[in-house]
């Protein structure tokens, strides 16, 4: 799901792995494998979005996750493929799940028939389908998985101020701040078309939670100060929040930052950029801030 919102929701995933195992495998015990860790970048550089290693009455399988923003007719295609080659790769069982982030046409729904003349199918690939936008937040609400609280708000009933609310408290007292960023992000594409008003209270109402993000590893990982050690992976992280808080905000102007990012070799500047994409009340604002900077870097390396 290359795209503005890749990086957070697999982080997401990634920090709430047994939360998700149970959602797909409801009705099943399934238990997330610990420190397993499952590469979701495949030969022909094809890059899935979660995989996570779990275990099913002692039986080791793989957990198969895509996210989807646009809906797209090609997307069974594209999750067969990552499904074979998790399934090459690994040696292992998968069962791969499509979450679709947001109500946008006819959804293709599994099973992935392919036919051929005068014969019966040749494959039929079996997967799950959830569309947020269908669900009520009661539904996600009822699972009782801190995990997805920040999918709350993508339902059809959930991009509401109270939702906001309810999931900030509810990281809070399951003590996952690591996904405040993420609620953040999933909040802003809610609200996309609600107006800057909204978009405005978003920011300030997790403006307020800044202090206390910025104690978590999440917010430290992108935001404070980077080691030099893995330094150019921490600016290119960066980069990219940068260009996504810009898609979310001004999508006209995501290709000036992305020019702009990319002369920005200095994690402290980056960093200060970002913020001002967050914090700029007008499109002509920020186009300002992003021209303030210079085409060459003094501080790389």
């Amino acid at each position: 799901m290359p795209g503005e919102y890749d990086d957070t929701l697999k982080r997401l995933i990634n920090e709430n792995k047994q939360d998700f195992a149970d959602w797909a495998m409801r009705g099943k015990h399934v238990r997330v494998i610990a420190n397993s860790r499952r590469a979701t970048e495949f030969k022909r550089t094809i890059i899935a979005d979660a995989i996570i290693e779990v275990e099913i009455n002692r039986h080791r399988a793989l957990l198969h996750f895509e996210f989807q923003v646009e809906n797209d007719e090609d997307v069974p295609v594209r999750v067969l493929e990552y499904h074979m080659q998790a399934r090459r790769e690994y040696k292992l069982p998968v069962y791969s799940t499509v979450i679709y982030l947001k109500k946008n046409g006819q959804v293709p729904q599994s099973p992935l028939n392919w036919p051929f003349p005068e014969e019966e199918d040749v494959l039929s690939f079996r997967y799950k389908v959830i569309e947020l936008a269908e669900m009520s937040a009661d539904e996600l609400r009822a699972l009782n998985l801190p995990g997805l609280l920040p999918l709350m708000v993508l339902t059809e009933d959930g991009a509401t101020h109270d939702v906001i609310e309810e999931i900030i408290a509810g990281l809070e007292a399951a003590h996952r701040q690591n996904s405040m960023v993420t609620a953040r992000m999933l909040a802003s594409l809610a609200f996309k078309k609600a107006g800057e008003a909204e978009q405005d209270w978003i920011i300030r109402r997790f403006g307020q939670m800044r202090d206390r993000l910025r104690d978590t590893p999440a917010y430290q990982e992108i935001l404070e100060e980077g080691r030099e050690e893995g330094r150019q992976e921490v600016v290119q992280d960066l980069r990219e929040i940068l260009v996504n808080v810009v898609q979310m905000r001004f999508p006209e102007i995501v290709a000036l930052a992305k020019k702009q990012g990319s002369a920005i070799n200095d994690p402290k500047r980056l960093r200060q950029l970002i913020n001002r994409m967050f914090s700029s009340p007008t499109l002509e604002q920020a186009v300002e801030d992003l021209l303030d900077v210079p085409e060459t870097d003094e501080k790389a390396s």
